[in-house]
């Protein structure tokens, strides 16, 4: 696969992408900042990236920075969204990109990591089927280089510092559940016993209530029973 045949792929790829900072060849991907939009694009959803100044027309230096802050971002982007790891420094020699002395293979390099981040984030399915829609060439094209990106990235090495910080804060996650369980269960039967303490009381009045209502019915019937026998004295 020429090198020629890739950068025209990158670059009707491009194009699929939002209109921004022009980019009708690879000269133009120098300063990083059209990559760092169509990044921004892909990724805006899960990363912030501030927009790179324009460098067209000053010093390599400013390009030099911009490619940098892409580098920078990209790497960002593998490691916490893709938890995948790339050695972009030994791919892409800043100065001479920055510099154009490199014949765009450090432009090249950091599109085919862009192109990597767009078939492997969140919307993967949206920007493939976008990319279906290419000539078949172009599709063929970009495919390799697809394959050539994945081959080239490994997942991220967790360090042994790393691993016992995750295992602490599980153990404290779990001993905070058990806080917060023991604190309901607690609150729990606090309710519980406050609900059998009211029934209780709610049971002693009714049974008040029920001996006052039988104490009042044996009242009545003692003075109906002591009526009859008054009334007889009287007429006696």
């Amino acid at each position: 696969m020429d090198v020629d045949s890739q950068k025209s792929a990158i670059l009707k790829w491009l194009a699929t992408f939002p209109p921004g900072v022009p980019a009708d060849d690879f000269p133009s991907l120098n300063d990083g900042r059209r990559l760092s939009q169509v990044l921004h694009t892909i990724a805006g959803d899960t990363f912030s990236f501030a927009e790179l100044p324009e460098a067209d027309g000053a010093s390599w230096v400013l390009r030099s920075s911009n490619l940098k802050k892409l580098i920078k971002s990209l790497r960002t982007f593998y490691n916490e969204a893709l938890e995948k790891d790339a050695d972009f420094d030994a791919v892409v020699d800043v100065g001479a990109a920055a510099k154009g002395e490199d014949e765009g293979r450090g432009a090249l390099a950091l599109a085919k990591f862009v192109l990597g981040c767009a078939v492997e984030c969140e919307q993967k399915q949206t920007y493939v089927q976008t990319l279906m829609q290419l000539d078949v060439s172009t599709q063929t094209v970009l495919m390799g280089m697809i394959q050539e990106i994945m081959a080239s990235t490994t997942p991220v090495q967790r360090t042994s510092e790393t691993s016992h910080d995750l295992a602490e804060d599980a153990v404290e996650a779990d001993n905070e559940a058990f806080r917060m369980q023991t604190q309901l269960q607690g609150e729990l039967r606090r309710k519980d016993d406050a609900i059998k303490l009211l029934q209780d009381e709610l049971a002693q009045i009714r049974t008040e209530q029920a001996n006052k209502a039988k104490l009042g019915e044996e009242a009545a019937q003692a003075g109906t029973l002591r009526c009859p026998m008054s009334m007889a004295c009287i007429r006696a």
